[in-house]
């Protein structure tokens, strides 16, 4: 299963154009050509709006949990053995691993989908 990134990634891309914009404009049309900022954060933006569009926020297999920040995280399932809630986020903890997972930064269509795996992983824990 893979939950999405929420739809705000989009504001990356969207900072990105502009700022790219902005430092080609500057650089054609002001007389100190010097100034590449603009362009080197505009396409900082748009790698990260690429890399989180591409690569899913969470990806869950039967073994394990992946969270694709950077860097990425890696929870082995079996090993799970404390499921809490944050306010805004889920805290799986493991003997020696610690994974948050943030609902704020999930697709809200991908949400219900990983309420129902926590659900049956927090059931699977009481039960063993």
């Amino acid at each position: 299963m893979k939950i999405s990134y929420s739809k705000k990634i989009y504001a990356n891309l969207i900072i990105g154009i502009l700022c790219i914009s902005w430092g080609i404009y500057s650089y054609f049309f002001n007389e100190s050509s010097g100034d590449y900022f603009p362009i080197f954060f505009g396409s900082l933006f748009i790698a990260v709006f690429i890399n989180q569009y591409v690569y899913k926020y969470v990806e869950i297999t039967d073994q394990e949990i992946k969270v694709n920040s950077f860097p990425s995280k890696i929870l082995a399932i079996d090993q799970v053995n404390f499921i809490g809630n944050f306010g805004d986020d889920y805290i799986l903890r493991t003997s020696d691993k610690s994974l948050r997972i943030s609902k704020s930064q999930m697709d809200h269509n991908d949400l219900p989908k990983f309420e129902t795996f926590i659900q049956k992983l927090e059931v699977s824990l009481k039960n063993s």
